[in-house]
C-alpha cells in the first residue's frame, strides 16, 4: 500500500509541475506583448539605446518561452479523473478511515472541472453574440440593434441547472469542513441573460464569466492541495510504521 501512495502523491506532483510550467509560460507571454509594446513606442534620437535593449530582453524572454514550449510538449500529466480512479481503487483494496474524505475532496474536484466545462462553453457562446455585434458595419446601429442570443439560449436551461447543482455541492462540502478553510464561490446571475438587449450587458456578462472561471481555477487548486496535504500524511505515517 505505502507504494501505491507514493505512486498517487508523485502522479499529483507531476501534474503540479505541469500547471506551474503553464503559468511561467503565460507569464512570459505577457512580458514579450508588453515589451513589444514598449518597442513600438520607444521612437526617437534618444530612445535607440533603449530599443536595443528591449530587444536584448525579448530575445532572452522568447529563448526562454521556446524552451517552456518544448518542455511542457514532453509533459505527460495525468488527469484528475485518473487520480481519483487510483485512489478508489486503493481504498477498495486497502480502506482507510481518512481515504474516504480525500475520496469526497477528488470527486468534489472533477465535478468542479466539469462546471468550469460548461461555463466555458457559456461563454464562448457569449463570446459569439459579441463577435456578431462588432462585426456589424454601423456599429451607431448597434444600440437600436436587439442582441442575437440564439447561441446562448439553447445551452442555457442545463446550464442554469448544473449551476443550482454545483452551488448547492458547495455548501454540502463547506458544511462538512473537510477543508482549511470554506470554499467561496463567486456569484453570477446568469438568469437575466435572456433578457439583455444591449452590448454593454454581455460583455457585462461576459466579464463576470471570467471572474468565476478564475473563481473556480482557484477553488480547484484548494482541492488539489488539501488532497496532496492529506495524502502526504498519510504516506509520512505509512513511513514511520515502516521504522517503527
Amino acid at each position: 500500500m505505502k507504494n501505491d501512495i507514493s505512486l498517487i502523491l508523485n502522479e499529483f506532483h507531476r501534474r503540479r509541475q505541469f500547471f506551474t510550467l503553464q503559468a511561467e509560460l503565460e507569464t512570459r507571454q505577457t512580458d514579450i506583448l508588453a515589451l513589444d509594446y514598449e518597442m513600438d513606442h520607444a521612437s526617437g534620437p534618444f530612445q535607440s539605446k533603449k530599443k536595443q535593449s528591449l530587444i536584448q530582453k525579448r530575445e532572452v524572454l522568447q529563448g526562454q518561452l521556446t524552451s517552456l514550449k518544448e518542455e511542457i510538449s514532453r509533459s505527460v500529466f495525468p488527469s484528475l479523473r485518473s487520480l481519483a480512479d487510483q485512489w478508489d481503487r486503493l481504498m477498495h483494496k486497502d480502506p482507510l478511515s481518512s481515504g474516504q474524505n480525500i475520496a469526497e475532496i477528488l470527486h468534489f474536484a472533477l465535478a468542479t472541472e466539469r462546471y468550469y466545462e460548461a461555463l466555458e462553453g457559456l461563454d464562448q457562446a457569449l463570446n459569439e453574440c459579441f463577435v456578431e455585434l462588432i462585426r456589424v458595419p454601423n456599429q451607431a446601429a448597434i444600440t437600436n440593434k436587439a442582441v442575437n442570443l440564439t447561441p446562448i439560449l439553447s445551452l442555457l436551461p442545463e446550464f442554469l441547472q448544473h449551476d443550482q447543482q454545483y452551488r448547492r455541492a458547495v455548501h454540502q462540502l463547506n458544511q462538512k469542513a473537510l477543508l482549511p478553510a470554506p470554499l467561496r464561490l463567486y456569484r453570477v446571475d446568469f438568469t437575466g441573460i435572456p433578457e439583455i438587449d444591449k452590448r454593454s450587458e454581455l460583455r457585462f456578462i461576459g466579464k463576470q464569466c471570467q471572474k468565476l472561471k478564475n473563481n473556480l481555477s482557484d477553488i480547484l487548486g484548494q482541492l488539489e492541495d488539501q488532497a496532496i496535504c492529506l495524502i502526504s500524511e498519510i504516506n509520512q505515517e505509512s513511513r514511520d510504521d515502516e521504522k517503527a
